[in-house]
């Protein structure tokens, strides 16, 4: 299982992704537990951040409900520091997102710089819903696709390498 080089590069914020392969091969009896934690250690690159930083197996549900928190008549009700927990929650899950500023989403160089090696160390990529966005193509070193108009490619492209 970790001879298998696979790796995943995603442009998501939210973590399904990782929480879908770790429920999913947690669940095949032939692979023990500690070996799928060991597999998943690093194979996603989230390159604009993520809502989560902690492993798929520690997070712990947020429970928020901005119902009980409304204001009454201008008055807020006895609730305030429940409701305050719920948007420090928040606040804290979208903390390590680097979002719509085309400029400052390189600040993420680490991830930047590993997705690019992985691509590049790759036999074969796959693009799944990828939108070859300009800005996107140019920090994965794949300035070539947007120049052969690929921007407007069907939700799956495979690219193997020569």
């Amino acid at each position: 299982m970790h001879d298998n080089n696979v790796h995943f590069i995603t442009f998501n914020y939210d973590t399904s992704l990782d929480h879908h392969l770790y429920r999913t091969l947690h669940q095949i009896e032939l692979l023990h537990g500690d070996d799928v934690d060991k597999f998943l250690v690093g194979r996603i690159v989230h390159m604009y951040g993520s809502v989560r930083l902690a492993p798929v197996q520690n997070v712990v549900p947020m429970n928020i409900d901005f119902q009980n928190h409304v204001a009454d008549q201008g008055q807020l009700n006895v609730n305030w520091g429940h409701c305050k927990a719920s948007l420090d929650m928040i606040y804290d899950a979208a903390a390590n997102l680097k979002v719509i500023d085309p400029h400052n989403k390189g600040e993420n160089e680490a991830d930047i710089v590993r997705a690019k090696d992985l691509i590049r160390d790759a036999e074969v990529v796959y693009f799944l819903g990828f939108g070859f966005d300009q800005n996107n193509c140019r920090r994965l070193g794949l300035d070539c696709f947007v120049k052969k108009g690929y921007r407007k490619a069907s939700c799956r492209f495979i690219y193997q390498f020569p």
